[in-house]
């Protein structure tokens, strides 16, 4: 069996190309009820307190919404047997987050399952495009759209390099996002992973 991650920024089209691939094992992160429950009151913390809290209480509370998405991929789950498994984010999304939030860890990947054979960064490259598509979730993209657009994505890019170095993962490609090819770009990516003598189209 092979795993793949699909990630990128909000509104880049994940959930809508991961929805229309024709494998159906797809772990959406946070995947424990209780884990995603205490990540969104601390999201709400930090949404409703604004300017009223200090660095130090953000930075903490940053702290501890990442290493609850750590433990969340360390709890066991159950998938049915097939030729891929595909995660909707992964550990790859908490690294980049706690970098951006100040509160990097050494590792993100002890313990975990599976070294993912490949990671999938659907990347927007236009801003005005993105940008009519951008929905507020309340969650990571509490940032500026701006911000999201341009660092999270670059820092993105940079952490897939550093995790394939470091043999975390196996292998990335990027594809582009919102376009009209993307989802059918994501499943030759799969397919070339899973028979690397079928050609794409």
């Amino acid at each position: 069996m092979k795993t793949v991650i699909i990630t990128g920024i909000d509104s880049s089209g994940k959930t809508t190309t991961i929805s229309h691939l024709p494998w159906k094992n797809v772990i959406k992160y946070p995947n424990n009820e209780d884990i995603k429950n205490q990540i969104n009151s601390f999201y709400k913390i930090l949404i409703e307190g604004g300017k009223e809290l200090n660095q130090t209480t953000i930075s903490n509370i940053y702290r501890s919404i990442h290493d609850l998405y750590d433990r969340d991929f360390r709890i066991p789950f159950e998938y049915d047997n097939t030729d891929v498994l595909i995660f909707d984010r992964y550990f790859i999304d908490n690294v980049v987050y706690s970098r951006m939030n100040g509160v990097e860890r050494d590792s993100y990947s002890e313990d975990h399952f599976f070294v993912p054979d490949l990671v999938i960064m659907i990347r927007v490259p236009d801003y005005e495009t993105w940008k009519e598509k951008f929905v507020l979730k309340g969650d990571e993209n509490i940032r500026e759209p701006a911000i999201l657009f341009h660092e999270v994505q670059n820092e993105i890019q940079e952490t897939l390099k550093w995790l394939q170095n470091k043999n975390k993962i196996k292998s990335y490609t990027i594809v582009e996002g919102l376009k009209e090819n993307t989802t059918q770009n994501v499943i030759d990516a799969i397919n070339q992973l899973i028979s690397p003598e079928i050609p794409t189209t």
